[in-house]
């Protein structure tokens, strides 16, 4: 039996694992009991990766984040929420970002006691939560030069919550010349 094979021609591959930083995020300052926290800039940069992209004509880039989200819930009043709000932005040759996307977690509870109502725990519960928190995300480019690309942090929201950080970030990218 005999395979036909297709003409085999050179591609530009490049995979680059790029920068993560673990951040531990600025919450109420007296443990969550009850205060309410929300933050907007400065940024929290948790990674980046950057691309040579002087060896494209055409290049597909794919970009993978990946990070834990890691939080512990003081539940002793009605419930808790967490809400971060991660940026991806883009710049060329060092020049200004440009965001080109935003990605969202989030998580809620709150405690009915039955009769429809929410109602206060009586003893005081703390709940240490970990979950993967991921995007991934693509471009056609038509450009030269390097291309930086970076992952912050941009707003987030907290009742309830004692203490949140993110940790194991990671940003890695692959680019491939289009024929």
């Amino acid at each position: 039996m005999s395979r036909n094979k297709t003409p085999s021609h050179s591609e530009n591959v490049t995979l680059i694992c790029g920068k993560g930083n673990s951040v531990t995020l600025p919450v109420s300052a007296n443990g969550g009991e009850g205060v309410i926290s929300y933050w907007q800039p400065p940024d929290l940069v948790i990674g980046s990766v950057s691309i040579d992209a002087e060896r494209f004509h055409h290049p597909l880039i794919k970009l993978d984040f990946s990070s834990m989200i890691n939080y512990k819930t003081v539940n002793q009043y009605s419930g808790f929420f967490i809400g971060i709000i991660f940026q991806l932005s883009r710049a060329i040759d060092n020049g200004p970002r440009q965001p080109i996307g935003t990605y969202v977690y989030q998580n809620e509870a709150e405690i009915d006691i039955g009769n429809g109502e929410v109602e206060p725990i009586t003893i005081g519960l703390d709940i240490g939560t970990s979950v993967p928190f991921e995007f991934t995300w693509c471009e056609c480019r038509e450009c030269s030069g390097c291309l930086t690309y970076y992952v912050d942090i941009i707003e987030f929201h907290t009742d309830y919550i004692a203490n949140a950080s993110i940790t194991n970030v990671y940003l890695n990218a692959l680019a491939i010349e289009q024929d």
